[in-house]
């Protein structure tokens, strides 16, 4: 059982100020043994809009991954060879795509190493994907921008972004959640209080954040231009020399982030629907391994929420904060709806970038959290 909450989080990876976001700050380039790579990330637009991807990308020199020196290069090594991976898997006219030993073999190194799959992931397509523009510490809209993109659009730019801004807003609701479970084994029931509401306002922050995402990222060129390259990978030949892997894996999706599944299992709100929590559950091998391994621990058990229950003050303002994260997530489908379900001129069957029913699946989530965890 986890007493320390707080150093539990930091010890696994996460900050008090930035949440499960990548720090130090991530890598902005590779050592110059690597410098094709951060190259071909910034020809990366080009090859996919004048359909080279694969010529160019095949023409990449070999290189040896056993010589990245720190956990920071080798989230940018990871991050540009998804990209990558990415672009040639979904240029490509052939049913079962196949990834140049060049890309696979250093890509499926560092994948491993870092314990997630050589597939484009939440964990790199945002975690890992961003760096300030100003001086100022604050991780906002107006502050940040994308390290590596399929498109250099403003909708793709933005949709990245609004995407940081909310994980860097978590860190407050994710502090907060922490204390209050260190403050149940104290009683400190007035202390719990004022953590609830930190969590309600972070939340409502989040939502807010969430709303702008149509400012800057219109809902057809992400359908289009941007969502394509997230999508799952099914049927993908990895070229490992000498023998050739095929492999299915999910693409992006916001699910793979631990923010939710992290306030789910803290707030104690439990998800019951058989598909949607067995999809879950699968996302917690997407995400880096220490962010797994903290949801993980508290869905062992959390005691906040019956500890709130038994004081009418502390139920009513659990339920509010409770509240707000049902509010988010009606905020997510409304975005999914105009962004991929509308644009599919479908209500139901339309499949996520991660590989779910998209509609069911949203809709179990919030419908889930509006009962409170009762």
């Amino acid at each position: 059982m986890v007493t320390d909450w707080k150093f539990f989080l930091v010890e696994h990876g996460v900050d008090p100020d930035y949440g499960f976001l990548l720090t130090p700050f991530p890598e902005v380039s590779l050592s110059s043994y690597f410098a094709p790579w951060d190259q071909a990330a910034l020809h990366l637009p080009e090859w996919i809009e004048n359909g080279s991807v694969a010529e160019e990308a095949g023409k990449l020199p070999f290189k040896d991954p056993g010589r990245i020196s720190s956990k920071g290069e080798m989230e940018r090594a990871m991050l540009v060879l998804s990209f990558l991976g990415s672009a040639i898997v979904h240029t490509s006219a052939d049913a079962s795509p196949l990834i140049p030993r060049n890309i696979s073999v250093p890509w499926r190194y560092i994948a491993t190493r870092l314990g997630r799959p050589p597939v484009l992931s939440h964990a790199s397509a945002v975690l890992a994907n961003w760096k300030r523009t100003g001086n100022m510490g604050v991780v906002s809209l107006g502050n940040i921008e994308p390290l590596v993109t399929f498109t250099r659009t403003e909708d793709e730019k933005w949709f990245y972004m609004v995407t940081v801004e909310i994980e860097s807003q978590a860190a407050e609701a994710i502090a907060a959640v922490a204390l209050a479970l260190e403050y149940t084994t104290t009683r400190n029931s007035e202390n719990i209080l004022q953590q609830l509401k930190v969590v309600r306002n972070a939340v409502r922050m989040m939502t807010t954040t969430l709303k702008r995402m149509k400012e800057k990222c219109d809902p057809s060129v992400f359908y289009s231009s941007i969502r394509p390259f997230l999508s799952s990978f099914k049927d993908v030949r990895y070229d490992l020399g000498g023998r050739t892997v095929t492999e299915s894996w999910h693409g992006g999706s916001a699910a793979q982030s631990a923010v939710l599944q992290f306030l789910d299992a803290g707030m104690g709100i439990e998800h019951t629907e058989p598909k949607s929590s067995a999809y879950m559950k699968e996302m917690l091998n997407y995400m880096p391994p220490q962010h797994a391994t903290i949801v993980r621990k508290l869905k062992q058990g959390s005691p906040l929420k019956d500890y709130c229950r038994s004081e009418s003050t502390l139920q009513f303002f659990y339920d509010k904060a409770v509240e707000t994260i049902h509010d988010f997530r009606t905020e997510h489908f409304k975005i999914a709806h105009e962004y991929i379900i509308a644009q599919a001129k479908a209500e139901e069957g339309v499949i996520g970038t991660g590989g779910t029913e998209l509609s069911s699946f949203l809709k179990s989530m919030r419908d889930d959290t509006k009962k409170k965890g009762d």
